[in-house]
């Protein structure tokens, strides 16, 4: 998937063809208009635009020349402030398709930040499971519970709640409504301005949204599980059918060489994966049969047993306090709550 629309694509690589512009500077502020609209960052947004290889982008590299990198990023400043005027005065329709695209612009950044250390895993999961419930629901402000997130993450609740404050920091996340009365936090899910925005990861983009493999027992941290580092490498393995170390490391920028190698040692031990000589490739087995060889089957579904109880129980809540405030005014429903 490119990060702008196909036709901005083809404006961006060779530039104005078809004299749709009335000027190198009108075009620029098309492009920039199209990534804001895609929520791109600023990084990535001049850094498209200062490629010499992107015609479209002619104008910027213009004023880089004539005046430098200062120079440049303020003009696209400018544009981009420019952008986000326009925009707001004139909101583009959340269609489905958007919000696929959206995601899917999401994932490729995910899958090009390197998410290092059990946290970062941990992290990675559950940006993956939000865009689950956002393509699920249609909508990138989306209400997401911390037990749909952990079933779907393969993590805990209190896992998943020290996960948002983190990803909430890094800008990841962004809380639009607190969880009250038995109704589900709000969400909306972004790119940071910092991440490293790839044009493409391996396998697409559907690759990296195999919820049954992130939640299960076999990549989950507690008792015997390989935790979320395995299920990535394991994902990006099973992508490419056959790669060395240096293989993997060029799909997941900024994972150090020395941690891949200890996970792929543990994938083998587990028998996901085997080597010949410095190359590796995934086996074909049935994930629940090594998810009890590691004594670690079963972990899942006792929490799902245990959400389901108190969704029930929630449920239950919610419809006695529908009753109760029944008449009763809109804005004073919450103290019949209390």
């Amino acid at each position: 998937m490119s990060v702008l629309s196909p036709s901005m694509m083809e404006f961006l690589r060779n530039g104005d063809t078809i004299g749709r512009y009335a000027s190198r500077s009108h075009l620029v502020q098309a492009l920039v208009n199209s990534a804001v609209n895609r929520r791109l960052p600023e990084r990535a947004i001049f850094d498209l635009l200062l490629d010499p290889q992107n015609k479209g982008g002619e104008r910027v590299q213009e004023e880089y020349r004539v005046g430098g990198t200062d120079r440049a990023r303020e003009y696209v400043r400018r544009c981009i402030r420019k952008a986000e005027a326009f925009i707001q005065r004139h909101p583009a329709v959340g269609r489905r398709q958007d919000v696929d695209d959206e995601v899917d612009r999401i994932v490729i950044a995910l899958e090009s930040s390197p998410w290092r250390g059990k946290a970062g895993g941990t992290d990675r999961a559950v940006v993956l499971a939000h865009c689950a419930v956002v393509r699920r629901s249609g909508k990138l402000d989306h209400a997401a519970s911390v037990r749909d997130v952990a079933e779907i993450a393969g993590v805990s609740i209190s896992t998943v709640s020290k996960s948002h404050s983190r990803l909430s920091q890094a800008g990841w996340l962004r809380p639009t409504a607190r969880a009250r009365g038995g109704f589900a936090a709000r969400w909306r899910i972004s790119i940071p301005a910092t991440a490293r925005l790839a044009h493409t990861i391996p396998g697409g983009c559907e690759r990296s949204v195999r919820h049954e493999h992130l939640g299960h027992d076999v990549f989950r941290y507690s008792k015997g599980g390989l935790g979320k580092q395995a299920e990535r490498v394991h994902e990006v393995l099973v992508t490419l059918g056959r790669a060395s170390v240096g293989d993997l490391l060029s799909q997941m920028p900024g994972v150090r060489r020395d941690g891949t190698r200890r996970v792929l040692r543990r994938l083998e031990a587990a028998g996901l994966a085997e080597r010949d000589g410095r190359m590796w490739t995934p086996k074909e087995v049935n994930l629940d049969e090594i998810a009890a060889r590691l004594d670690c089957a079963g972990v899942g579904e006792r929490h799902r047993t245990a959400h389901a109880q108190q969704r029930e129980r929630r449920e239950r809540e919610r419809r006695e306090w529908r009753e109760r405030s029944r008449g009763v005014p809109r804005s004073l429903r919450w103290e019949v709550r209390r």
